[in-house]
């Protein structure tokens, strides 16, 4: 049912138009209950009465009840409070206002004002006040839920998250949620079964899903587990689908942590990708990384990128005392202005390319960072094999520039961001990568610091990356590009990626690689197919499908570890590798030289010189190899 301007006005202005009414509807009822008590006696004894005496009897009976009323708050109390208590209430302050229009009603109109007359039209006017405050209560439990369309909400969860969402819809504004009715609880925990939250009732677990979807005529289900893996979301979807019932999901726990309840309310979204490959939440230890950053000076290089902004943000609120980001794009720094605008105080945005030395040193002496995160590269595995020469300089010449002056500069740590795809390089990036995770290995064995390395996955949400990619040609209306059927990725969160890089400053000794434990790789084909579903269309039918077979620097199927090179551990949601270090001086010469040759574009001595430092890790098959 279509909303109209009236509707949107009052839903805008809800409380101005209420008193207004209520105004106006005193008014009416002050003017009739005077009239017809005055009407009613007057037909036993005739007296004087004339319309202007009526009119200003009326005015001043009117006078004293909107004083009482505002006095004690009467108009402040919204319709859907309106009980027996606010009757009760008004009862009380009618009988007081009516006592004194009396005395003060014989002062003025001597003799016209007698107390049947006084009596009758207290009668009236309190029976009409209390009317009107039971009129508007069935207006908007019935009257607005017919002309809106109330929709049925069914909560997912009933912990701390479904807790304050029915909190939050408890104490909806009128208009703001309107069209919400929350009906009960789903969980799976037996001892929430029957429990009453908030005046509804935990009426089962998901096993009894359909017979109460069917059973309360349920228009949407809200998922509030952030919590949720991906492999309970698909199947909860999957059967609600069946019933062509929508779900919403509230986003992963990392975004909903220590909220207020309508804040939470207010965050239910469409279903998205990422909720689809959710894992076990992993609890964040916030004490611990409020203590470990707290007042300290941090540095991100790449800080304008998605990975950089997000960590950026969950540095500021982490307390530390100035968070320096350094980003060549101009573009991307006026981003984080704007999103991180409010902690300017804390936040300082540097226009520096890392590669350029100089620059990025006049940075380190003006702030003189305790932590240094080095999120600057190019990560697009085409774009860097058909652009060779600009991708190892900026990869390479960013890293051991940022990892230089954090060591010159006595930084407390330093920990570069790297990629799966330095296991076993086949192309040019993930060389690269490999290149600058062995660097920062053999410079911790002189820094005074820890410098370490996080190893991520493909990080969905992260600019650039596939899904967005995917997500606008299904748009578009074109074809989805798919190098190989049975091409397989590990993929993470953006979420947890920034979580891994906070965490692993909390374990890291020096020298380790970090990587998030992302359970089994998925395949790229599985994923789109998803994806194109919760774009409400059909795999193969409405978005065609092409593969275009793999292009160059791409792999089959990545590798979280270096067989025979590296040894793992696995700790609470990641992995800590550890290897045979180089020797630092070897590596700087090696890494210098590849810089050099790719300066003076000698192409070919560029690349056999990165092949030469990771050919002795087996698989590593670069062009020309």
């Amino acid at each position: 049912m279509k909303v109209t301007r009236l509707s949107q006005f009052i839903s805008r202005h809800y409380k101005l138009v209420r008193l207004a009414f209520l105004l106006l509807s005193d008014a009416f009822v002050v003017f009739f209950a005077a009239v017809v008590a005055i009407f009613l006696y007057t037909r036993a004894l005739p007296l004087p009465y004339t319309w202007p005496v009526i009119f200003a009897i009326a005015g001043v009976l009117l006078g004293i009840q909107v004083a009482s009323f505002s006095l004690f708050r009467v108009y402040s109390v919204s319709f859907q409070y309106a009980n027996l208590l606010l009757a009760v209430k008004i009862v009380v302050m009618q009988g007081a206002s009516l006592c004194v229009a009396f005395y003060l009603l014989n002062w003025v109109f001597p003799g016209l004002w007698p107390l049947l007359v006084a009596i009758l039209d207290g009668l009236l006017a309190t029976a009409g006040a209390v009317f009107l405050r039971i009129c508007g209560l069935i207006y908007l439990e019935v009257g607005e839920a017919i002309r809106s369309s109330s929709k049925q909400v069914l909560v997912y969860g009933a912990g701390e998250t479904g807790q304050n969402v029915a909190l939050a819809l408890k104490n909806q504004q009128p208009g703001r949620h309107g069209r919400v009715k929350l009906i009960g609880f789903l969980d799976d925990d037996p001892r929430l079964r029957g429990k009453i939250i908030y005046g509804q009732k935990v009426l089962g677990d998901l096993g009894r899903l359909e017979r109460i979807l069917v059973q309360h005529e349920v228009d949407e289900v809200m998922v509030a587990i952030p919590s949720l893996s991906g492999e309970r979301f698909r199947a909860l979807r999957k059967r609600c689908g069946a019933l062509n019932i929508a779900v919403k999901a509230i986003p992963s726990f990392y975004e909903v942590y220590n909220k207020k309840p309508e804040d939470i309310a207010q965050a239910f979204r469409d279903v998205e990708l990422e909720d689809l490959l959710r894992r076990p939440k992993q609890e964040l230890p916030l004490g611990a990384l409020q203590e470990h950053f707290r007042e300290k000076r941090v540095l991100v290089t790449g800080g304008g990128g998605s990975i950089g902004f997000e960590l950026t943000r969950q540095l500021l609120l982490l307390g530390c005392a100035r968070v320096i980001v350094a980003d060549a794009s101009e573009f991307n720094l006026s981003q984080v202005e704007e999103r991180l605008g409010g902690d300017r105080g804390r936040l300082a945005l540097r226009l520096v390319d890392a590669k350029d030395r100089d620059r990025l040193g006049a940075l380190f002496a003006e702030y003189s960072p305790q932590v240094v995160f080095c999120a600057a590269a190019y990560k697009h595995v085409d774009l860097v094999e058909s652009n060779p020469v600009e991708g190892v300089i900026n990869n390479l010449a960013s890293m051991k520039n940022a990892a230089d002056l954090a060591h010159a500069f006595g930084c407390e740590e330093f920990i570069y961001v790297s990629s799966d795809k330095a296991v076993r390089p086949a192309g040019v990036m993930g060389a690269t990568k490999r290149v600058g995770e062995l660097y920062v290995q053999a410079l911790n064995a002189r820094a005074g610091g820890r410098f370490f390395a996080v190893r991520f996955g493909n990080v969905i949400g992260s600019s650039g990356s596939l899904i967005p990619k995917v997500v606008a040609r299904i748009q578009r209306g074109e074809s989805v590009q798919i190098t190989h059927p049975d091409m397989t990725r590990y993929f993470m969160l953006l979420p947890e990626a920034v979580a891994l890089i906070l965490t692993a400053s909390l374990h890291a000794r020096g020298g380790e690689i970090f990587i998030l434990d992302m359970g089994q790789p998925v395949r790229i084909v599985d994923l789109v197919n998803d994806l194109i579903l919760l774009l409400e269309r059909q795999p193969g039918k409405d978005v065609p499908i092409e593969f275009t077979g793999p292009r160059p620097g791409e792999k089959m199927h990545e590798e979280l570890f270096i067989e025979g090179v590296e040894q793992q551990q696995r700790r609470d949601g990641f992995f800590v590798s550890t290897g045979g270090l180089p020797d630092f001086k070897q590596i700087r010469e090696e890494v210098e030289g590849i810089l050099e040759a790719g300066r003076a574009n000698r192409v070919d001595e560029m690349l056999g010189r990165l092949r030469r430092v990771v050919r002795a890790e087996p698989g590593t098959r670069l062009p020309g190899s």
